[in-house]
């Protein structure tokens, strides 16, 4: 009985250990990179465009390898856009890569 008393206690031990450090390393990743500031410019939306070929566009003008869809998702983000739906003479703010 002593002994599987022992090996509860380690195991125990062993989770609080491991929670301890899942806890840690979400702050830490949190901080440094939860709070990141990102440069945008104002773009006048024409009566062509879509939030895909705007961000194709981000693509395009960056010295960055950048994908599409997520750059689609952070206009999005930064733009609070429920959907994907744009309108012409909308004013979006755009994230700038240098």
């Amino acid at each position: 009985m002593k002994r599987y008393t022992l090996n509860m206690k380690r195991i125990l031990s062993n989770i609080c250990i491991i929670l301890m450090f899942i806890i840690v390393m979400n702050f830490i990743s949190n901080f440094t990179f939860g709070n990141k500031h990102i440069d945008t410019k104002a773009v006048t939306v024409a009566s062509n465009d879509t939030l895909w070929k705007i961000a194709e566009d981000v693509c395009n003008n960056s010295s960055e390898e950048l994908n599409v869809q997520n750059i689609v998702i952070e206009i999005k983000n930064i733009n609070n856009l429920k959907s994907s739906n744009i309108y012409s003479g909308q004013i979006l703010e755009i994230p700038i890569y240098k």
